[in-house]
């Protein structure tokens, strides 16, 4: 007898998504075949550059359907000091690579205290122009005075067993989520998309590459020590640096350690926590000049824009003399500013689950 064919999945995120006895627990049921490409502590820009992402290709041009929250994460770069134009600008690119994909997305606003509304109107007003299936939880719980009864547990993540419910219900309601809109695409919006691995840069001829893995991730970083100097080729020149990818393995809760992105006109510097993988979204644009570089802050100058989960007074363990790199992101062309103002919006009612 010949199997069923299994429903393929792709499941984009942050910890939410990531944390295995939550959603994607109830997503993997016996004729579901679940790609998870969530990772926690990252904003829209994660999500955005994993669909561009080469070795994702296959698995989202197979895909049936695509499961996505992003509202927690990008809230919180909110509040940590990046501007909702930047969030806002990340996430309209994200929607419009996720509209090219031709596949059944179904988009999840999740309940969090401090959610930004103004961001939530502007998901789904891009939600109902491309078509998007939206399951609103934050929206629900605020009607029904939820939201301060669950922060009791954590602000960030809802009980796993809920979690993993809807994604049960999810799977239940597969065959009622709606298919995109028909020619909605804004493709001169988006950008030329570039991922660069240190290895590629001048500077890094003698990088020694380390690969790291564990049940979830496999990923190949290379070390930058505190006399190392990465610059950005010429052919990068008029991109602009949105992230780097960083995983410092093995590092314990207390280190912390700094880098600085800089051209002739602007100096990024930013922290890094822990030995675990984490995106760094850029909140001011780094233009690639020809004098674009990646370093450690060996002068241990303060950090001048919030990090992943640090806020801008976090201290520098003096002791932590390297950074692993897994890649760049870089972008050119397409809009990049977005208006993003106070305003109400419900999602179509085809398209409100």
């Amino acid at each position: 007898m010949l199997k069923s064919k299994k429903t393929k999945l792709v499941l984009l995120g942050g910890s939410n998504s990531a944390i295995l006895k939550g959603l994607q627990q109830g997503l993997k049921q016996e004729h579901i075949e679940l790609t998870n490409l969530a990772l926690g502590a990252t904003n829209s820009l994660q999500n955005l550059f994993e669909i561009v992402h080469s070795k994702n290709k296959q698995a989202l041009k197979e895909a049936d359907f695509i499961v996505i929250e992003t509202n927690i994460n990008d809230s919180h770069m909110i509040l940590q000091g990046f501007s909702i134009q930047v969030i806002g600008r990340n996430l309209a690119w994200l929607c419009e690579e996720l509209y090219r994909l031709g596949k059944r997305v179904i988009w999840l606003i999740l309940p969090f205290v401090n959610d930004n509304p103004a961001l939530n109107a502007f998901l789904k007003e891009n939600a109902n122009h491309y078509g998007f299936n939206v399951i609103d939880m934050q929206e629900r719980y605020v009607a029904q005075g939820l939201i301060q009864f669950f922060n009791t547990n954590d602000t960030y993540h809802q009980l796993f067993s809920l979690m993993s419910l809807l994604g049960e219900k999810i799977i239940e309601s597969l065959a009622d989520f709606k298919p995109l809109k028909s020619n909605a695409s804004k493709a001169q919006t988006l950008p030329y998309f570039k991922i660069l691995a240190p290895a590629s840069l001048i500077g890094a001829e003698s990088l020694p590459p380390f690969h790291y893995g564990n049940s979830v991730y496999q990923e190949t970083t290379y070390r930058v020590t505190r006399e190392c100097r990465l610059y950005f080729t010429r052919d990068t020149k008029g991109y602009a640096v949105l992230g780097v990818k960083v995983w410092n393995f093995g590092l314990q809760n207390r280190n912390k350690m700094s880098f600085i992105l800089e051209n002739t006109q602007i100096k990024i510097v930013k922290t890094i926590e822990r030995g675990i993988l984490l995106v760094h979204s850029l909140r001011d644009i780094l233009w690639v000049d020809e004098a674009t570089c990646f370093r450690i802050n060996t002068e241990n100058e303060p950090m001048s824009e919030p990090s992943v989960w640090l806020a801008k007074e976090a201290k520098v363990s003096a002791d932590i003399d390297y950074i692993d790199v897994v890649e760049f992101y870089l972008a050119r062309g397409g809009k990049w500013d977005y208006e993003i103002i106070p305003m109400e919006c419900k999602v179509e009612s085809e398209y409100d689950f």
